[in-house]
């Protein structure tokens, strides 16, 4: 079992909270808007210049929050049907170099969105407010994704070092899933046993 710093989890709670409820509190601002918008054109008769922009912006930091909290559930991209098979050291060494490997080329994007963000000019349009903030959902989601790649990473070096990989970085990353997803995939697993169990028959 982990003893974590209560720094360390303040940290944790803090960026959790930042991928998972600030995308959620935005989507739902967005869609209200966006409805009211609809409505403001073709009821009123009065639309709404600004909206058109403020989804872009919105969307942007949605995306990237989404794909950094995708990251951190390790939900990202990968095909896994031998890695998975794999326990102990070969699991460790596997996730450590696919780990390390995304790490290295996320950590470049991120480092060049910051010098795109730093050198960016221009105001939107509508809103009039720089550009900057549409394009600073690049650095945040990219280096919040480095964070947890680098993260994942060392546990997996670890793994490598004392062989437990399997019983516990495995295991760690599982239980940072949300319950929803292990409920969809436990009916999943269920009705495939079920339609197998009646084929054999």
């Amino acid at each position: 079992m982990r003893s974590d710093h209560p720094l360390t989890r303040a940290v944790r709670v803090g960026v959790t909270a930042v991928e998972e409820w600030v995308p959620s509190l935005l989507l739902l601002g967005i869609t209200l808007l966006v409805a009211y918008g609809v409505l403001a054109r073709y009821v009123l008769g009065q639309p709404v210049a600004f909206i058109n922009e403020l989804a872009v912006l919105v969307a942007a930091w949605v995306v990237l929050l989404g794909a950094a909290a995708a990251t951190r559930r390790r939900m990202h991209v990968g095909i896994d049907a031998l890695i998975a098979r794999l326990t102990g050291r070969p699991r460790a060494a596997a996730d450590a170099v696919m780990s390390l490997a995304v790490f290295v080329g996320v950590g470049v994007l991120a480092y060049l969105s910051v010098e795109f963000v730093l050198h960016a000019r221009g105001d939107l349009f509508v809103l009039g407010i720089s550009k900057k903030w549409l394009y600073a959902s690049l650095p945040v989601g990219l280096c919040l994704m480095t964070l947890h790649l680098g993260t994942q990473a060392f546990g997996a070096v670890r793994g490598l070092w004392t062989g437990e990989y399997s019983v516990t970085a495995s295991l760690q990353a599982q239980s940072d899933m949300s319950a929803e997803s292990r409920g969809a995939g436990a009916d999943t697993a269920a009705g495939l046993d079920i339609r197998s169990e009646t084929t054999n028959r």
